[in-house]
């Protein structure tokens, strides 16, 4: 489930979830009530980009393992992250869970923590400090070449479709706001019949996000967040708003963290 840039106040609760899973929870502001945002025995959630202030708590985790909390602000809660045998933030909390040495903080994350000082990532997964250029593909060694850096956004289209054009200006905007991190990459199908027929594509623009190669082919992210070899169940078609986008482009990077944090093994 999705909860997306919603506005709640002057609430007991503003979110909760109990014994749930899966769930992204992105861009929300929650504000004068008691608890912010509270996980009593849920897994696997993501809780991205919220601003959660003037709450008796932030964001609450009682029993709650495996859950991912990236760039949540809720500094001026009362307490502002709180758990309980739960999953804790680690941005942008970064120097006070490197100020404290006790065991229980120091292995919560470890792995994932280590990976973003090492890759030096910044408050927010998007970085909007490196611009980058949205890449004219023609050939699928550059959608290869591109992997080795990162996820790859890949819109095919062309200039004669009115929605394509639509979105020109969307892809331009998520190649200044991620670059660096991810390749936004432009097919023609005019120009490039032969990649064109190789991904299927029968409707435009027809957009997915690919994350690299597994055993010769592509793995795409979907958009509940798992990553799959089937196209058909990764890709969007038609105009989409930016943030649907964001969401996936968001997804994509965690999975990438979650991955190469493998390789930190403390």
């Amino acid at each position: 489930m999705l909860f997306n840039q919603q506005y709640t106040y002057l609430n007991d609760l503003g979110i909760f979830l109990n014994g749930s899973q899966g769930n992204y929870i992105s861009g929300n502001l929650i504000s004068l009530g008691s608890d912010g945002i509270s996980l009593n025995d849920s897994e696997n959630n993501i809780m991205l980009n919220n601003l959660v202030v003037t709450n008796s708590h932030g964001i609450l985790l009682n029993n709650s393992f495996n859950n991912t909390l990236i760039n949540n602000t809720t500094n001026s809660s009362t307490i502002g992250i709180y758990q309980t045998n739960g999953s804790i933030d680690f941005v942008p909390r970064l120097n006070e869970i490197l100020s404290d040495n006790s065991s229980k903080n120091m292995s919560i994350n470890k792995n994932i923590l280590l990976f973003l000082l090492n890759e030096k990532y910044s408050t927010d997964l998007r970085n909007t400090q490196e611009k980058s250029d949205v890449v004219e593909a023609t050939e699928l060694e550059q959608i290869n070449t591109s992997l080795q850096r990162g996820p790859v956004f890949l819109k095919i289209g062309a200039e004669w479709c009115p929605t394509c054009r639509s979105m020109k200006p969307i892809i331009k905007e998520l190649a200044t706001e991620y670059g660096g991190k991810a390749t936004i990459m432009s097919i023609d199908v005019d120009q490039s019949p032969k990649i064109v027929d190789y991904f299927g594509t029968r409707y435009i623009p027809d957009c997915s996000v690919i994350m690299g190669i597994e055993d010769g082919e592509y793995v795409y992210m979907q958009e509940n967040g798992n990553v799959s070899k089937d196209r058909s169940q990764a890709r969007f078609v038609g105009l989409r708003d930016k943030e649907v986008c964001e969401k996936l482009l968001d997804l994509a990077l965690l999975h990438e963290a979650k991955e190469k944090s493998n390789e930190y093994n403390l």
